[in-house]
């Protein structure tokens, strides 16, 4: 059997370019690092690459403390509500409260003065209470500008705010 030329082209042709096609397509490598097929280093992609999984890391670190904090926060919320309304002189009072970081803001209304600072003094004992602000209100007998007795500053529907609270300005203490 005689083979034309027309497969020995085809052959050749094949083999040539299966001998020169590693050359063509082989990556250099200029000392920086990996490169890509175009000869580019590639060191800043992976320079972005490892910034951006810190950037991720660290944005991740902050979402995980602030809602750590934020759970110890409405458990601390709840145990003082809790302790509240297990406490006879404080079960019935409308007492809400909010906790950041530790530091309790009782709010709402109660019956006296001595219902408040009992409500205050309760809730500072409790296990991660840093601080309380007592910003509950009472009535009162007097309804003239500033109570005598405790200094405390009645509104014209005769409910008392106590005169001050261990989170106020000091200049807000009485005697300043």
């Amino acid at each position: 059997m005689k083979l034309t030329k027309g497969p020995w082209i085809g052959i050749s042709a094949l083999a040539a370019g299966l001998l020169f096609a590693p050359p063509i397509f082989a990556q250099t490598n200029n000392g920086a690092g990996d490169t890509n097929y175009n000869g580019n280093s590639s060191s800043s992609a992976n320079e972005s690459a490892e910034s951006t999984a810190s950037e991720m890391k660290e944005g991740t670190k902050k979402v995980y403390h602030r809602v750590k904090r934020d759970v110890k926060d409405a458990a601390l919320e709840a145990r003082i509500k809790k302790a509240l309304l297990e406490d006879q002189r404080t079960r019935h009072e409308e007492i809400h409260v909010a906790a950041d970081r530790g530091i309790v803001i009782l709010t709402g209304a109660v019956d006296s003065r001595t219902t408040a600072e009992h409500a205050q003094e309760m809730v500072a004992r409790l296990d991660g209470v840093r601080d309380v602000k007592n910003d509950l209100v009472y009535p009162t007998k007097h309804t003239q500008e500033e109570s005598p007795k405790s200094g405390a500053i009645s509104s014209s529907a005769g409910t008392t705010k106590p005169p001050y609270s261990s989170t106020a300005p000091a200049e807000q203490a009485p005697g300043h």
